[in-house]
């Protein structure tokens, strides 16, 4: 047998052996001559005389009667006690094959069911389960190929794509290869890890064979990581066949530059690699940031001007490089108006991850470049790096906190960012900003200059009717009372205020509405907004507005 092959024909009988083993009793032999030939397909074996051979020696005696790592014991010291009488028992080449594949299989299952030899296939599920989620990679691969063909369990083609891509990422050979066999839409990246791994001049054969089995015939590229993860494995890091969840989470951040990993992750210094794990680096992705520019069609004002504006800045943040990209800032001085900018940008953001934040929340510590940060604490929530983060009220951040967001605003810094504690640097350029500030003050000039800026009117007169309809449709919305109206008579009292004291008026009177049991809200329902109460003389109550003059 060539060495290429045999390197790929040794894994083959471990794996055959122990899937024999475990869950060989829950099989029909039919079923198990299947699972033969399938693993012969996943390890690239051809079918040929000396193969099958071996095969059919491996499943005669004694090596079918070898169960445990007792059993294989029992074999050793009687051979070697017949050699050391003169006995030959005529041990070839192939049988001392077939017993150290033995040797690992049984090993691999002694380590993975330390308890009893009763298994059922209950048992074999739980504990494989619990291995798995432990880190064995043993027992993510055998659980996988198990829920794929639906052996001891029902078949869940998800969880065993999720337990497939884990392994082949921690570089392990049967986990790639079941990624070729089964996980069509990812195989390249199958592909390059094993080109990686697989170095040495017989690997390069062993891999050459696999593309000429598999019918590969792509270019392949060095999978950095995976190259990391081999001289992790070499300098005793980690271990091969234990995942580490830790070690992982910064090995595979699409966030973290490939320098920096090397850096971290080969520098034997686990308090530092322990310290990322709090930040889920390994599940944020980064992605396209997506906004759809239909959503201006359902503006409730006609604003031509400033919607466009909006719907240009984030339509060419979806589109442009993230260097070309410029954040957005929309000053507005009526809550009315911010709030349907807000819900125009977030309807047209639906497809993105999106966090919203209120800066008046914020404190000096939350951006300071540790893991507590305020962008790090969104990705890490919204699991994406390319989040769009929604700050309001930007004109109450302090000057200091201003200033540390006007560095987040550019995008070289944003792209280089570095954490001082943990010390490592994160690629952060796919985040989004849209930041809205209720009027202008010193911090919003200090933003301006980082940004494209819009800024907004109030609600004009010819707009009036517009807006009280679609406040009173939210005011009855909240409250959840759609049976409740607004008269005509009342739309020439609510013209009379700003958009923000309509908005309250309209509030309390569908709250009184339905504590009343009232179905059309009447003039002599409405309430002054409260700052026009508190100016007042005259007792306040329902009926103020549009009943009387005010005593001098």
């Amino acid at each position: 047998m060539k060495l290429a092959l045999q390197c790929l024909f040794e894994p083959f009988l471990t794996r055959y052996f122990l899937f024999e083993s475990v869950f060989g009793g829950f099989i029909t032999d039919e079923e198990k001559e299947k699972m033969k030939n399938e693993l012969k397909r996943i390890f690239c074996i051809p079918s040929d005389k000396e193969i099958d051979g071996i095969i059919a020696t491996a499943e005669q005696e004694p090596f079918n009667t070898i169960r445990t790592p007792a059993d294989y014991e029992r074999l050793c010291r009687t051979v070697e006690f017949a050699e050391r009488t003169g006995q030959d028992l005529g041990i070839t080449e192939t049988d001392r094959l077939i017993l150290d594949q033995k040797r690992e299989a049984t090993a691999i299952k002694s380590e993975l069911f330390k308890q009893g030899r009763n298994l059922t296939e209950e048992t074999v599920y739980t504990t494989l389960l619990n291995s798995a989620m432990n880190g064995s990679v043993g027992a993510m691969t055998t659980l996988g190929y198990m829920e794929y063909h639906g052996i001891c369990v029902g078949e869940d083609r998800h969880n065993a794509f999720k337990r497939i891509r884990l392994s082949a990422k921690w570089n392990d050979l049967f986990g790639n290869l079941m990624g070729i066999a089964y996980d069509e839409e990812n195989r390249r990246d199958y592909y390059d890890v094993l080109y990686t791994v697989l170095n040495g001049a017989v690997r390069k054969n062993s891999f050459a064979h696999i593309c000429a089995f598999t019918g590969f015939k792509g270019e392949c590229a060095q999978n950095k990581t995976a190259k990391i993860l081999e001289r992790a494995f070499g300098l005793k890091e980690i271990q091969r066949d234990t995942y580490d969840h830790g070690f992982a989470s910064a090995a595979f951040s699409e966030l973290i530059p490939i320098e920096d990993k090397e850096k971290l992750l080969l520098s034997k210094q686990q308090n530092t690699i322990a310290a990322l794990a709090d930040i889920p680096f390994g599940k944020i992705k980064k992605g396209t940031f997506e906004f759809d520019g239909a959503c201006a069609d359902r503006v409730t004002l006609v604003r031509e001007d400033e919607v466009d504006s909006i719907v240009q800045n984030l339509t060419a943040a979806k589109r442009c490089s993230d260097a070309a990209y410029r954040p957005l800032l929309v000053i507005c001085s009526e809550n009315y108006v911010s709030h349907m900018y807000l819900r125009m940008i977030k309807d047209g953001a639906e497809g993105s991850a999106i966090a919203e934040i209120d800066a008046a929340s914020l404190t000096d510590h939350e951006f300071t470049p540790t893991k507590d940060n305020i962008i790090i604490s969104v990705i890490s929530e919204t699991k994406s790096a390319s989040t769009l983060i929604i700050i309001k009220n930007v004109e109450k951040l302090s000057e200091n906190q201003a200033n540390e967001l006007r560095k987040f605003l550019g995008n070289e810094f944003r792209r280089k960012f570095r954490l001082f504690s943990p010390p490592v640097s994160l690629d952060l350029s796919g985040i989004r900003f849209v930041l809205f500030a209720h009027g202008k003050n010193y911090i919003t000039d200090k933003l301006c200059a980082g940004c494209d800026t819009v800024e907004t009117v109030s609600v004009g007169d010819e707009e009036k009717d517009r807006a009280i309809d679609d406040i009173f449709g939210q005011c009855v919305d909240e409250c959840g009372c759609r049976g409740i109206t607004l008269s005509d008579e009342c739309r020439p009292v609510l013209r009379e205020y700003g958009a923000d004291d309509v908005t309250e008026i309209l509030n309390d009177a569908v709250k009184y509405a339905m504590c009343g049991n009232i179905t059309i809200i009447r003039p002599e329902d409405l309430k002054p907004p409260r700052k026009s109460r508190a100016r007042s003389k005259r007792g306040i109550g329902f009926g103020q507005i549009g009943g009387g003059n005010e005593e001098n």
